[in-house]
């Protein structure tokens, strides 16, 4: 049985470099693209280096089923630690371990990979809110949402609304999201200097340069809401502002701290693109399968994730 080579390192983020295979073949190309991708999304390799990596050698598919699962847990359990000393665990398993190679290249367990990835941080902001009282269950729109700019946008601002509405619109299938200035029921988003968000708001909390609230009813549904941006703050801040009201009225209502380029960053920063977790984790909530109101074991049971390692 052959394995990865053991020289070198695929793409670390920090050193952003690669590592180029001298001859491959088509075969073998298209194996490392699915590995790469893979590796990509999990933030291992930068996106620059996804067709620069080392060519694997022959590998005995047959032979490694029975591992497959373990390594897809170990993977997993390594995603879920949200430590960056870590993720040199996972490039060790791409270095040294064929089975992870063959576990990224096989198109099952990538979507098992990213089901883990994306379901465990699905939990983690979209169960509860980051202020008020909340028991830890979905809530979601059941009905399609339209949106209404108020106060004083400026036209990078309503450039910006227009652009995540649509990206957000692509990414959920089950109901609609897009912009009416001119709807008497559509969800308000104000632009306003910070310290008159209190005045539109009374659940305001002091000290935010952007804020929502929304109300759901008895079975989990929400049906209105409220997104307040400071338009005294400067851009890009402001942008990336919009960016995460908007979508966390949605449903994905809490912050954290576990991934860098996230949108729902807890630290301050100015990223203004959804990351690929973001955009699995955004249409997850709206997969048919999900239901208001529902719980995370309901939830696992519900997208059919059943690892152990969870």
């Amino acid at each position: 049985m052959n394995s990865l080579p053991t020289t070198g390192n695929a793409c670390r983020p920090a050193a952003n470099q690669c590592i180029v295979a001298s001859v491959m073949t088509k075969s073998e190309a298209g194996f490392m693209s699915r590995v790469t991708r893979i590796l990509v999304m999990l933030g291992i390799i930068t996106s620059a280096c996804q067709t620069q990596v080392v060519a694997p050698t022959t590998v005995d598919l047959d032979a490694l089923n029975k591992e497959i699962d373990l390594e897809v847990e170990r993977a997993c359990a390594i995603i879920k630690s949200g430590d960056e000393s870590t993720i040199s665990n996972i490039q060790g398993i791409l270095n040294y371990k064929h089975q992870w190679a063959v576990v990224a290249s096989n198109p099952e367990i990538q979507d098992a990979i990213k089901t883990c990835a994306s379901i465990d941080y699905l939990i983690e902001i979209a169960l509860g809110n980051e202020f008020g009282d909340s028991e830890a269950r979905v809530h979601k729109w059941k009905t399609d949402v339209v949106f209404r700019a108020m106060g004083t946008p400026t036209n990078s601002d309503s450039a910006v609304l227009n652009a995540v509405l649509a990206e957000l619109d692509g990414l959920i299938g089950t109901i609609t999201i897009s912009r009416d200035d001119d709807a008497a029921n559509g969800v308000p988003v104000h632009f306003v200097p910070v310290s008159e968000m209190s005045q539109i708001l009374p659940q305001y909390e002091t000290g935010n340069s952007g804020f929502f609230w929304h109300w759901w009813d008895g079975s989990g549904h929400l049906y209105d809401g409220v997104v307040l941006i400071g338009s005294d703050v400067v851009e890009p801040k402001r942008h990336h502002i919009i960016r995460e009201e908007i979508t966390q009225l949605l449903g994905l209502a809490m912050d954290s701290f576990r991934y860098p380029t996230s949108i729902f960053q807890q630290s301050d920063t100015d990223v203004n693109r959804f990351a690929p977790l973001d955009e699995a984790v955004i249409s997850l909530l709206y997969d048919s399968r999900v239901q208001s109101n529902a719980t995370a074991a309901e939830m696992k049971a519900a997208l059919g994730w059943s690892f152990s390692s969870n």
